[in-house]
Formats: structure tokens, C-alpha cells, sequence
């Protein structure tokens, strides 16, 4: 009876594990689709969006995610990110995914956040948007952000920026910009 009783506790603990651990999947991977939409649409227009689909499997959780756009006829077209073809998606996928973890993990933790080539593949006439986003995430967070970047735009578009090059005997200099 003792045992029994011990058996029941058990089993109800670990309900109440599994119905938490799904409850705290499902709003991060929320907070990751928020992020990830705000993101696209602020940076692409208001016909991207991100879908996070998670699944359970016998090996464990697996979250499949989506880049959702409606087309020019209104049709709806699902796409693995690293799929898309042009515009950067991946990387602003991926930059908004960055944020959305570090937030969810590190709340309270306020280090910097660094960026290295975060544009690398975003076409270029979208800069001008994705400067303002990563400013609008350093403002949102209280979090400064250390950029590394060959985009002219995005590296004047900083508080302080510095241009790094090597020299003939292969030392880097370093030349704050705007001096």
C-alpha cells in the first residue's frame, strides 16, 4: 500500500514534468515565431511570417520551422528557410531566432550581443531595414550589440563603429569612423 501510494506520487510528478516541459516548448517556440515574424515583416514586408511546428518523436522533440509568404494570387507558401532562394531570409531567420533564444534563456543576463556578418547573404536594398531592426533589439533588450559587417550601411548606422584593416606587414590597424 505504501509502495502503491509511492508509485502514484511518481507517476503524478512526472505528469506534471511533462505537461510543464510541453507548456514551456509551446511558448518558446512561440516567442521564436513572434520574433521571427516581427523580424520578416519589418524588414521584408507584411507578407512573411514565421511558423514554428514542433513534433514529438520517440528520440525526442523536433521543431520544424517555416517561412510563410503570400504570394502575388494570395497563395500561401510554406518554406524551409535555408530553402529560400534571394533576400537573406536564412539570416534574418536566423538573426531573429538569435535574439528570441538569448532572451528566453538569458533574461536578465544584459552582455553584449555580438554579430558577426549578420547580413551576409540579405540583398542589400533591405540594410537600411535590418540596421533598424538590430537597433530596435538593443533598445527592446537594454543590450548592446558589437556588429562585425563589410556592409557600409550597417556599419555606419551604429553608435560607434570602427573600420579594421591589415597593413603591409600584416598588423591591424584600427581607425574609428568619423574622425
Amino acid at each position: 500500500s505504501e509502495l502503491k501510494a509511492g508509485q502514484e506520487i511518481a507517476l503524478l510528478k512526472k505528469v506534471i514534468l511533462d505537461e510543464a516541459s510541453t507548456e514551456a516548448r509551446e511558448q518558446a517556440a512561440k516567442a521564436i515565431e513572434d520574433m521571427g515574424t516581427n523580424a520578416l515583416q519589418f524588414i521584408l514586408g507584411a507578407d512573411y511570417s514565421l511558423k514554428v511546428e514542433l513534433k514529438r518523436q520517440v528520440k525526442g522533440d523536433v521543431a520544424n520551422i517555416y517561412v510563410v509568404q503570400i504570394d502575388e494570387n494570395g497563395e500561401t507558401i510554406e518554406t524551409e528557410p535555408s530553402e529560400e532562394d534571394g533576400g537573406g531570409i536564412a539570416d534574418i531567420v536566423s538573426m531573429a531566432m538569435q535574439f528570441a533564444i538569448l532572451e528566453l534563456a538569458n533574461g536578465d543576463n544584459k552582455s553584449p550581443f555580438f554579430l558577426d556578418e549578420p547580413t551576409k547573404f540579405v540583398s542589400k536594398g533591405y540594410s537600411e531595414r535590418v540596421a533598424q531592426f538590430i537597433s530596435s533589439m538593443s533598445k527592446s533588450f537594454d543590450r548592446q550589440i558589437v556588429l562585425v559587417t563589410h556592409d557600409e550601411y550597417l556599419s555606419n548606422s551604429g553608435d560607434i563603429a570602427y573600420h579594421v584593416q591589415r597593413n603591409g606587414l600584416g598588423q591591424s590597424v584600427v581607425t574609428k569612423i568619423g574622425e
